[in-house]
């Protein structure tokens, strides 16, 4: 196998491991928010409601870090491609 296949090989490899991961992210999420949604006010409640945001936050980062690894690949292009 070529290098720059082998290369756009791996990254492909990464890119769907970090896409699940956000939405490993977002399922957390959701689970925080679906606890949340079945207790009664007060800080547990609170603490559900800011780990969800958390979550949600890493998915979001996630995915924009590898909106811009994807930016980056390409406008730099493999040599032997």
């Amino acid at each position: 196998m070529a290098r720059g296949a082998t290369l756009a090989s791996s990254s492909a490899r990464r890119k769907v491991q970090a896409m699940k991961k956000a939405e490993q992210y977002r399922e957390h999420a959701a689970e925080c928010r679906a606890l949340a949604a079945q207790m009664q006010r007060g800080e547990h409640r609170d603490q559900l409601l800011r780990m969800a945001a958390a979550w949600q936050e890493l998915a979001t980062d996630r995915e924009e870090a590898l909106a811009r690894a994807d930016s980056h690949d390409e406008a730099t292009p493999l040599d032997g491609v």
